[in-house]
Parts: C-alpha cells; sequence; structure tokens
C-alpha cells in the first residue's frame, strides 16, 4: 500500500513538473520569437558590433523573460500579455550600422506598435508583408539605402500616425494607397529618387506635417491637403504650374517651402496675409509678379519671406515692408527696378514698437537704381544683414558694408535692362538751340543717353523726350517725391511755363507726374517722413552725388543746370576697389552676430547662414575662417546646452507664484495699513524679548498665552467678527506651534545662545510668535 502511494504521489509530481515547466520556459508566444529569430537571421554577421543591441540577443532565454537582461539588453518591448503570453509591442534597433534585408523576415507581429531601423544601412526593396502589422503607429526606416518602389500594401496599415521613409534610394511613385493611411500624422519621404505626380490625398484629414523635398517629383502641386498641415516642404523637385487657391483654406499652415521647382505666374496674394503663415520660401522658381493683399499685409503673420532667384519684376513691392513681424526678407537675384523705397530701409535702421525690424534684408542682384536709401547710410555692420550689391545704384562703395560681396553692374547691362524693360517710345532727337532761350542738351556718354534742360525753365513733361523713360522715372521721382533735400536746388526746378501768378503745388506736382508717368512713381517712393536723420549725412550725400557723373566728372554749378539720368553715375567708384569680397562683419567677436543669425536659430538655420556666407566670401580665406569659427563655436555651445542645460531661476520662480496651490494661499493674505502693522509688530516683538530674558522652569507659559490673548485681539481688530476672530486665532495658534515644534526637532539644530533651562520651549515660542503676528496682521 505504501508502495502504491508512492507511485501516485511520483505521477503527480511529474504530471505537476510536466505542466508548470513549459510555462516558466515559454512566457513569449511562440510566433513573436520566430520573427523576432527570423529578423537576427537577416541581418548581416559581420554588421553586429559587440556591445549593439543585436550582438546580446541569445535566444536560447525567453526573450521577454529576458528583456533588459545581458541576453537582452534592447531592441525590443513586450507590453501586453495575451491569454498569458507576452506579445511584443515594439522593435527599435539602435544606431550601430546594421546591414542586411528585411524580406526575410514574415513580419507576423499583430500586436506591434512601432518598427525604428533608422540611421543603419539595410537595404533591398521595403517589404510589402509589413501589411502584417496591423497595430503599427510609427514606422521608421530613415537614413538607410532601401531601394525599389514603396509599396502599395504601407496604405492598409489604418493606424499607423507616422511614416518615415526619407534619406534612402527609393523609386518610383507615391502610391494612391496612401489614403489608406487614415490616422497619418507625419510624412517624411524626402531626400529619395521618388517621381511622377504627387497624389491627392485628401483622405488624410489628420496629417499635419508633409516633406516630400528633395526627389523628382512633377507635374502640379495636388489640390486636396490635409486642412490640418502645419508645414509643407516639397523643395527641390520638378513641381510646375502656379500654387492653387486651396492653400489658402489651410487655416493651421506656418512653413510653405516650395524652393527650387518651376513654378510660374504670381505669387498669389493669400500667402502675404494668410492667417498663420510665418515662414514662406519660394527661391529658385519661375515667378514673375507678385499680388497685392488686400490689406496690404499689415495682418501678415509672415516673420521670413525668401523670393531670391525668381523673374520677378516691376518696382519693389510697396506692401512687404508693411508687414509687422517680417523680420527677413530676400529678393535677390531677380529683375526687380525702380529706386528703394524708404520704408524699406527704415524697417532695417529704425526700431517700431510693434513692428519687427528686418534683421535680413537682401535686394542683391536686381536692376535698383538711384541713391542708397538715407536711413541706410547710418546702418551698422553688426545690427542687419543687408546686400545691395550687384544693382544699378548711383554710387554704392564697398566702405558700406552693404554694397559689398559684388560690384554694381555695368552702365551697358543696366541700360540694355532698361530698353527691355520700359514702355516702347520713339528715340529721343537732338534739339536745336531756340533763340534768346536756353539750350537743350544731349550728350551720348558711352552708351548711355543722359539728358539736360533749363533748371529755370524746366519743361519736365518733355522730359522724356530726352531720357529713355526707364530712367526719366528716376527724375521724377526724385523731383517731385522729396529726394532734393536743398531748398534752393528745389526752388530751381519749378516750373515756370504755368501762367504768371500760378503757383505751382504739391498737387500739380503730383498731377503733372500723373500725367507724365501713369502715376507709377510717387507711388513707389516713400512718402513716410525719415525722423532724427542728421542732418550732415544728407549733406555728405549731396556732396558725393554732386561730384560723380556718368564719365566720373564733377557736377558743375552754372547758369544752366542739367538734371542727369538717375543711372548716370552707376559704378562711379568701383574702378579702384575690385578684388575678393571681405567678410563685413569679420571682426565681430559675437558668432551670432557675425553670422548674422539670433540665438533662438535652429540648426538648420545655422548651417544655412553658414552655407550662405561661405558661398559668399568664399574667396578670401580669412572671411572662410572668421564664418567657420563662428559656426564651430555655435555648435559647441548648441551641444553643451543640451548636455548641460540651464536651469532657468526666474522662470520656476514665476512658474511657482502661478501656480494653483500657491496663488490659493497668497489669496488669504491682504497687506494692512502701516500703523496696524507696526503696532503688532512692537506687541509681538514685546513678548519674544520677555521669553528669552526671563525663562521660567514651567516654561514660557505665560508669554504664549499673552501672544494667543494678542492673536485674538488684532484678527478682531481687523476682521470686526468675534466668531472668525476665535476660529482664525485658535486655528492659527495650532498651526504655528505644531510647526514650531516640527522645525526644532527636525530642522533646525541647537543654537548655543540659547543653551539651557527650557531652551527648546524657548526657540519653539519665538517661531510660534513670528507665525502669529503674520496670520494677527496679514491673514484675511
Amino acid at each position: 500500500m505504501g508502495a502504491l502511494k508512492h507511485c501516485v504521489s511520483s505521477l503527480l509530481l511529474l504530471l505537476v513538473v510536466h505542466g508548470v515547466l513549459p510555462r516558466a520556459e515559454s512566457k513569449t508566444f511562440w510566433g513573436d520569437v520566430q520573427v523576432l529569430k527570423q529578423f537576427k537571421n537577416g541581418v548581416e554577421l559581420n554588421s553586429v558590433s559587440p556591445g549593439s543591441c543585436l550582438s546580446s540577443w541569445d535566444f536560447s532565454v525567453d526573450p521577454c523573460d529576458s528583456l533588459f537582461s545581458e541576453r537582452f539588453t534592447c531592441g525590443f518591448r513586450c507590453d501586453v500579455t495575451v491569454s498569458g503570453l507576452s506579445r511584443v509591442t515594439e522593435v527599435s534597433l539602435d544606431s550601430a550600422g546594421y546591414a542586411g534585408s528585411l524580406s526575410s523576415t514574415s513580419w507576423n507581429l499583430p500586436y506591434l506598435q512601432t518598427l525604428e531601423l533608422s540611421n543603419n544601412f539595410f537595404s533591398g526593396w521595403i517589404p510589402g508583408s509589413l501589411s502584417n502589422l496591423t497595430r503599427l503607429t510609427r514606422l521608421g526606416l530613415s537614413r538607410n539605402a532601401f531601394s525599389g518602389e514603396i509599396p502599395a500594401s504601407i496604405g492598409s496599415l489604418s493606424s499607423l500616425e507616422e511614416l518615415y521613409l526619407d534619406n534612402n534610394n527609393l523609386q518610383g511613385t507615391i502610391p494612391t494607397s496612401f489614403n489608406g493611411l487614415v490616422s497619418l500624422k507625419r510624412l517624411e519621404i524626402q531626400s529619395n529618387n521618388i517621381s511622377g505626380e504627387f497624389p491627392e490625398l485628401g483622405s488624410l484629414k489628420n496629417l499635419y506635417f508633409l516633406d516630400a523635398s528633395d526627389n523628382a517629383i512633377s507635374r502640379y502641386l495636388p489640390t486636396t491637403l490635409s486642412p490640418c498641415l502645419v508645414q509643407i516642404s516639397m523643395r527641390n523637385n520638378m513641381i510646375e504650374g502656379t500654387i492653387p487657391q486651396s492653400l489658402k483654406n489651410l487655416s493651421f499652415l506656418q512653413v510653405l517651402d516650395l524652393r527650387r521647382n518651376k513654378f510660374v505666374g504670381s505669387v498669389p496674394y493669400f500667402l502675404f496675409n494668410h492667417p498663420s503663415l510665418q515662414q514662406l520660401s519660394l527661391a529658385f522658381n519661375s515667378f514673375d509678379s507678385l499680388q497685392s493683399p488686400s490689406n496690404l499685409g499689415t495682418q501678415s503673420r509672415l516673420i521670413a519671406v525668401d523670393l531670391s532667384n525668381n523673374e520677378l519684376q516691376g518696382w519693389l513691392p510697396p506692401f512687404l515692408p508693411l508687414m509687422p513681424k517680417l523680420s527677413a526678407l530676400s529678393l535677390e537675384n531677380n529683375k526687380l527696378s525702380g529706386m528703394i523705397p524708404a520704408q524699406y530701409a527704415l524697417r532695417a535702421v529704425l526700431p517700431v514698437s510693434g513692428i519687427a525690424p528686418f534683421a535680413r534684408l537682401l535686394l542683391g542682384g536686381n536692376y535698383l537704381f538711384g541713391p542708397i536709401p538715407g536711413p541706410l547710410l547710418v546702418l551698422k555692420p553688426d545690427t542687419a544683414n543687408v546686400s545691395l550689391a550687384d544693382n544699378c545704384l548711383i554710387r554704392c562703395p564697398l566702405r558700406f558694408f552693404f554694397c559689398q560681396g559684388a560690384d554694381q553692374k555695368s552702365l551697358t547691362e543696366c541700360n540694355s535692362f532698361g530698353s527691355k524693360h520700359s514702355p516702347s517710345r520713339k528715340q529721343p532727337q537732338q534739339s536745336k538751340a531756340k533763340p534768346g532761350g536756353n539750350q537743350r542738351k544731349e550728350k551720348l556718354i558711352g552708351e548711355k543717353r543722359c539728358c539736360g534742360f533749363d533748371a529755370s525753365r524746366p519743361d519736365l513733361l518733355k522730359l522724356f523726350d530726352f531720357c529713355h523713360p526707364y530712367w526719366a522715372n528716376a527724375i521724377l521721382s526724385t523731383v517731385f517725391c522729396g529726394e532734393i533735400n536743398d531748398p534752393m536746388a528745389r526752388s530751381k526746378v519749378h516750373l515756370q511755363r504755368f501762367p504768371p501768378g500760378d503757383v505751382f503745388t504739391a498737387t500739380k506736382q503730383r498731377t503733372l507726374l500723373e500725367k507724365a508717368n501713369r502715376g507709377l512713381v510717387c507711388r513707389q517712393v516713400s512718402a513716410i517722413p525719415i525722423a532724427g536723420k542728421p542732418k550732415e549725412i544728407f549733406d555728405n550725400l549731396r556732396i558725393e552725388r554732386s561730384k560723380w557723373t556718368v564719365s566720373n566728372r564733377r557736377w558743375r554749378t552754372q547758369k544752366t543746370q542739367l538734371i542727369k539720368c538717375a543711372m548716370g553715375a552707376s559704378n562711379g567708384d568701383m574702378a579702384g576697389e575690385s578684388g575678393s569680397s571681405i567678410f563685413p562683419r569679420i571682426n565681430v567677436s559675437n558668432p551670432y552676430k557675425r553670422l548674422g543669425i539670433s540665438k533662438e536659430a535652429s540648426e538648420d538655420e545655422i548651417q544655412a547662414a553658414r552655407n550662405f556666407l561661405i558661398s559668399r566670401y568664399g574667396g578670401h580665406k580669412p572671411s572662410v575662417d572668421a564664418i567657420e569659427a563662428a559656426h564651430d563655436k555655435i555648435i559647441m555651445q548648441k551641444f553643451y546646452e543640451r548636455r548641460n542645460p540651464k536651469i532657468d531661476i526666474k522662470k520656476k520662480v514665476r512658474e511657482v507664484k502661478q501656480s494653483r496651490v500657491v496663488q490659493a494661499v497668497t489669496s488669504r493674505f491682504q497687506t494692512p495699513a502701516s500703523k496696524f502693522i507696526v503696532k503688532t509688530s512692537l506687541a509681538f516683538l514685546v513678548l519674544g524679548v520677555l521669553t528669552v530674558l526671563f525663562p521660567t522652569e514651567e516654561g514660557p507659559t505665560l508669554q504664549v498665552a499673552l501672544s494667543l490673548i494678542a492673536t485674538f485681539y488684532f484678527i478682531h481688530d481687523r476682521l470686526k467678527s468675534k466668531i472668525r476672530a476665535l476660529l482664525y486665532g485658535a486655528g492659527a495658534f495650532i498651526f504655528s506651534w505644531l510647526v514650531g515644534t516640527f522645525l526644532m526637532v527636525s530642522v533646525i539644530p541647537p543654537i548655543s545662545i540659547l543653551k539651557g533651562l527650557r531652551s527648546f520651549e524657548v526657540l519653539t515660542s519665538l517661531i510660534t510668535y513670528v507665525l502669529l503676528w503674520v496670520s494677527s496682521t496679514y491673514l484675511k
């Protein structure tokens, strides 16, 4: 019988062990273990470096049960348990340079939410079996070497929120099945070889970030986009056509980057009064004009606008300086002409409350003519990044930092442009001398026609008969729009052909201008007075302008004055100042000011500023060294700040003050009259002195009792309520005595001065008096 019992016990033990051991050995679902094995086997063995995540994967033990141990240090997570078995929810490898293929893995991980393999060297096609990851919310395959087309099966991942396929070698088109990614919020496919037309993705209602830059996408910009988009970056593609009107419906859009494409036509007006747009980059396209917004941009939120390297023609847009938040404007390398309105210069020089100054104003590479705007003459190199190089300005010497970088265009080029981009008119003829009258002259200097007329009888209506209308505009704007500052000189320009006694008023000046030039001049020249302009600056400017003519001759003050065409003195002093361009801020110590950026600039903006300056001043080695040194210093400072973040004490204090708890406590106190504060202070001060000088064997019982009575009295004196005085006084006394006892026991060390009889009670009483004084004086 005993033997039978022993056999039964052994059998039961074997059954228990057989039932328990498999559970102890397999806490991870077997299918998930197989996928992890397949994935590791698909990675090239020589790419698995010691210390990396994959090097620690040892399948002799259970993966999920051994996670974060020496055998499975990292690389995946098991955050879900189904039917007592752990399921893999995340596969995130470190950037250890893994190479291999994903196509040998079945990817049957139904509970996987994150697959992150970025910054490695995986290659081959992206497998269509990734569609098995039905719960996937993040797919990161950035910065690898994947090739082939994007599998259409990815469009079935309805739970996917973030898709990163950038910086690979993907080809083909973007599958229209992406419309099935109804939960997608972020799509990054930049830096590939994707071609074809960008599909209409109207089903992606949650998409807020789209980057398809640096590809070969062609045809047109999609007209149906997510209304939640905050940033659209599609630079460096081959997109053509015009900007669709549907973009004005994207009420959350903040960044629009369409640089280096093939857009044509006009830049639409709604981009300049968009309710949320802050950065607009349309450089390196073929836009030829700007549509002016109805509100002149006064409600615009734009901070940075880049319209450089287009085909923009006409005058400088008058509405751009009216945008209150605009601080960076680039109109370089277009075909803009006319004189520079004073508003542009004023925004760079004079700070105005509520309006951001121009920290960057780049107007080089155009056909702007006339004098340098007066406000710019006082601009210092380290205050703003301004460029007027490569224009047709009157005498723009290199000693002005904004004239450096390139010489002004030649007279031949400026005249040729003026002939092609102005209304066709009959070529001017030489005028004969009239008996008894002043002689009109026509001079040919080089290939430029210049005109003169009698200052005592200037017939400005016939000015267009002597000057090409393109340059006559400059003279008219100078005469009528306030560029002649000398009253004597201006008085000589009054028209004498009006009937005797007829006063030549400003109204008639503008009327004449509208008849002669269809009103195109004064509207382009600032009507805003320049407050606080130093008189000597304009005196110097008049002297300089009077010295230089087309052939570098002095202007002579004669009985018959000649008003030359505005372009007559272009490149007046460039002959002796040619050579390599020198970085104007080469000696600026602050690295941010040296690069012309703010301390809040992102790393992309820092790199862009560095690349821009290197490309401009690359021929001058000291300039390049200065730029590189500033760039390296900023990058190291950013790195150090990330490694050792500073604690903003003022911000922390402000946050504490604004917290609900602190505000709730402070709202219970108020400051009484000064006499009342003095009265309570004296009372409790006397009690404190008596407690220190006359300690008894029983302790300062009498003084403590008097302090309680004083608290009742003072609270009643302020609040005029016996019940509240009783409740507040008793509560304050109990709270004060408990706090005092706690501080003496746990916080405050023994004080040698008060050693002796009842020193503990004495110190506790003193702390209590202080708290009772606060309660009786300030408590509401």
